[in-house]
């Protein structure tokens, strides 16, 4: 059975319809990509499966149940967090308060604030960020934004973490940095990965399957290097004019 699994979702505002019938699989401790052009539909598939919209059709399930009816907070207790196009921070707190923050509604959630503070700081240590655990989140650099936004989400204790555009803006090395966080996230938390990038290196390179979404409807899905040399993906990215010249 698969951690999350995505069947035949649709979804319309208005007049266009953004996602027609998507399919999509996240296993245990896997880490997937989910690629295609801009407007391809990709964070509304994050915003369905966190619960900020409701699908029109299909289902979505967690763990074997339905979570497609819930709200934000039940699906994120339930075992599932997210980060942000644009980062969220609370910029008035600091970065300790911002990761106590999803301690506090994580889905076994702990009321004693030294418990919640102690754990806070576990996660930084994590994503080697503590000796900035007394800072405001306002003054922070980029790099250290998405360092905290990945903090506040490993700090809801999830099973599955889906991370939109966390790359981006970050130097060579600090995605570089930022991949060490995910394939730590896998191999010692057993912490399942959902990535929507546009960072194509970062991709082939943390990525054990990958997922091509293209005008609401995933049109490939493999192993990165399979899934790189397909036509149809070639052609979404490039245009037709440039797959018929190869």
């Amino acid at each position: 059975m698969p951690l999350l699994e995505i069947r035949r979702v649709k979804k319309r505002f208005g007049g266009n319809l953004v996602l027609d019938g998507v399919d999509l699989r996240v296993e245990e401790a896997e880490i997937r990509s989910l690629i295609g052009p801009n407007g391809a539909g990709k964070t509304t598939l994050f915003n369905l499966i966190s619960g900020i919209f409701s699908a029109d059709a299909g289902e979505i399930l967690f763990k074997g149940k339905r979570i497609d009816k819930l709200q934000q907070h039940e699906i994120c207790r339930a075992g599932i967090a997210r980060t942000f196009q644009n980062a969220r921070p609370f910029l008035s707190m600091t970065v300790l308060q911002n990761v106590m923050s999803g301690r506090l509604f994580a889905c076994d959630p702990t009321f004693h604030l030294k418990s919640a503070e102690a754990e806070a700081l576990g996660v930084l240590e994590f994503v080697e960020l503590a000796a900035k655990s007394h800072v405001l989140a306002e003054s922070l650099t980029i790099g250290d934004i998405r360092r905290l936004e990945i903090a506040r989400a490993i700090a809801c204790k999830p099973r599955l973490i889906l991370f939109d555009e966390v790359l981006a803006g970050l130097t060579a090395q600090e995605t570089d940095t930022a991949l060490r966080f995910v394939e730590k996230l896998r191999d010692e938390r057993g912490i399942a990965v959902l990535l929507v990038e546009h960072n194509m290196r970062a991709v082939m390179k943390v990525s054990g399957q990958v997922s091509v979404l293209h005008t609401g409807r995933i049109i490939c899905s493999g192993e990165p290097e399979v899934v790189a040399h397909d036509p149809a993906v070639i052609e979404s990215y490039m245009g037709r004019d440039h797959h018929a010249r190869r």
